[in-house]
Parts: structure tokens; sequence; C-alpha cells
């Protein structure tokens, strides 16, 4: 699993049911880099989901891994690639 950074917190969204597939803008946030202080990114992700109301909740927010998509069926993992742009200073 290729890491960009690693962040402790967690993000989430929520996936409408019927979704297979889920392209653009995922989320933004703001994080205080150790070095430059606040930076907001803006994520992009493409991936496949299971056809069930999901949360989809980040383990590692930048670079290539995966998302555990917890449902009414129980957890499934879920691949993902992120681009991420960081903006600001």
């Amino acid at each position: 699993v290729a890491l960009g950074h690693r962040f402790s917190k967690y993000f989430s969204v929520e996936v409408g049911y019927g979704h297979t597939k889920f392209d653009g803008n995922l989320v933004n946030y703001t994080f205080d880099h150790p070095l430059y202080g606040p930076v907001t990114v803006k994520s992009f992700a493409t991936f496949k989901i299971n056809p069930v109301l999901a949360t989809v909740e980040f383990m590692y927010p930048l670079g290539d891994g995966f998302i555990y998509a917890g449902g009414g069926y129980g957890l499934y993992k879920v691949d993902y690639k992120v681009d991420h742009t960081f903006l600001g200073s």
C-alpha cells in the first residue's frame, strides 16, 4: 500500500444505495502540517462500492490504499485511488 500521508483522524462520507461507482470531488478538509501549518486538501477518488447503503471511512486519506464500506450487510473492503492537491500555504 503506497501512502502519501497518514492521519489518525478518520474522514467519512456517505454513499447512496445502488451506487457501484463514485467519481469526482469526494471531500475537502484541512489539517495542520508540522512544517507548513494549516493545509487544505482537496481529494478526488474513483472506486467501486457494494450496492448497499454504506458509510465510506477513510483509513488512509491520501495515496493508494483501501477503504471499508460498512453497510447493512456487513463490511466490504474497497480499493481506491486518490489524487490529492494541496491548496493554500
